[in-house]
């Protein structure tokens, strides 16, 4: 079985309460990252949503079902419920404010495939995809919420 595991951070122009905003509008998420083609929530209440992600990577649309709990303004975690390719996905998002309308991001993933996963893909992850989704969450907070 292949994994994935990575950790990036960003700062970002705008507030922790408005950058969590943008985190949890889930159905808003395909209209600035690129890779998502579509997202389905499924349920919710008051501290956790379940989310179905359409995603299309190398080519192949694959879909992938998450649990995510909002722990508090701050800490969003996150687990597998289902996906295809994937044994494991967990993760978490922690907002830091670092200054007067200025948060940390900090993005932590944790994913298990149920096949032997090429290392350039694993790589490609990490190097590539990680900061380019984080970028997209930044600019779209801040055209969104910012000064």
């Amino acid at each position: 079985m292949g994994s994935a595991k990575a950790v990036e951070s960003i700062v970002v122009d705008v507030s922790p309460d408005d950058f969590y905003k943008v985190l949890t509008c889930y159905e808003e998420m395909p209209g600035f990252i690129e890779e998502l083609d579509n997202v389905r929530v499924d349920s919710r209440d008051t501290r956790a949503v379940v989310v179905t992600y359409f995603v299309t990577v190398l080519g192949k649309r694959i879909q992938y079902t998450l649990r995510l709990t909002h722990h508090s303004d701050r800490e969003i975690t996150w687990k597998l419920v289902s996906g295809e390719f994937m044994k494991e996905n967990t993760g978490r998002w922690l907002l830091e404010e670092v200054g007067p309308g200025r948060t940390r991001a900090t993005y932590e993933l944790q994913m298990g495939f149920g096949m032997l996963v090429p290392g350039a893909i694993v790589s490609q992850l990490q190097k590539t995809s990680l900061p380019k989704m984080l970028q997209q969450y930044k600019t779209h907070a801040e055209k969104k919420y910012g000064k």
